[in-house]
Formats: structure tokens, sequence, C-alpha cells
């Protein structure tokens, strides 16, 4: 996996900056369900925290995140569409393409109940599963070569724009 991707773990906000409303939501762990991220259960922090942060901890619609701990370690969820500003929270990871379109790539690879299972086999503790950056990353995958995984990434992206937006309407209804 680390081939075609890197694992960035998110922020450590402090419990005081979390708020039931404010200016910028955090995806955490529990925000992440059924291959997707739920938005409808946030909590928030203020932009002047933010503002403060390095952008690299930002999600845009179509980032795919991953629960680091607990028990939902090793779950992938895709970002949906949103008209609010997302930030990450830790022990939550974030994958970053080193190949163009590769996460169009992963995404039904990630999503498919076996890598689910891999995934998860990653995780160590007894009290709280855990799992690092470095161990996401190891996961044996397939690497086809970089223009099969390009021109298949371009391929899916349609389907995972079509996901996306149909999660958009679904919610707007």
């Amino acid at each position: 996996l680390g081939d075609l991707v890197y694992v960035l773990g998110g922020y450590a906000f402090s419990s005081n900056d979390f708020k039931s409303e404010g200016d910028v939501g955090i995806i955490k762990i529990k925000n992440i369900e059924n291959n997707t991220v739920n938005i409808n259960e946030l909590q928030y922090v203020k932009k002047e925290i933010i503002n403060k942060l390095d952008i690299k901890y930002k999600l845009n619609p179509g980032s795919i995140v991953v629960a680091m701990t607990g028990a939902k370690s090793g779950k992938t969820g895709l970002v949906p569409i949103t008209n609010k500003t997302l930030y990450l929270n830790q022990r939550v990871g974030k994958f970053i393409e080193k190949i163009d379109n590769s996460l169009g790539y992963l995404f039904p690879i990630l999503s498919s109940e076996k890598y689910q299972m891999l995934l998860r086999s990653k995780s160590y503790g007894s009290a709280q599963p855990n799992m690092s950056s470095t161990d996401i990353e190891s996961l044996q995958i397939i690497v086809p070569n970089k223009k099969i995984i390009e021109n298949f990434g371009l391929v899916i992206s349609f389907f995972v724009n079509k996901i996306l937006n149909n999660h958009y309407e679904n919610k707007s209804l």
C-alpha cells in the first residue's frame, strides 16, 4: 500500500477545543461508518484554532480516511460532498497519493470486506487496538504499473463521484 499512498495521522486537538457548534467540523473515529464519513454528528472547533494548523490536516470531498484506534480500527470512509470545512482528528489517518489517481484504484480495495479484515489485523494492543501509519502502509496489495493505476483511477473516479453526488442528493432530499 505504501508504494501508492502514505497515511497522514490527524491533529491532536485539545478536548477543550471541541464545541457542539462552530466554524470547522472535526472528523473523528466515530464519524467513520459504512465506508463513508458521517458529517451529521460532528464536533466543531473555532477558526482561530484552525488558522494555526497546517493545511495538510484539511479534508476534501473524496478524501479517504481510516480509523487507527479502537473497535473501528481499520474501518475506512469516503469524505462526502459538503459545504462544511472539515479537519482530521488524531488517530484518524488520511490517505495521500504518491501516484496520481491511486485513491481511485485503492477505494474499492480498501472498501472490501477482505481488506477491512486485513487492516484490522494490523491492530495491536489488548485494551485498545491501535495501528500506526507504517502498519497501514505495510499492507500487501497487488500494485500494477503506474499507467494502469492512473487509467483505472480515472475510470473509477466517475463511480466515486457518482457515490459522492448520490450521497449529497440523498442528504438534500
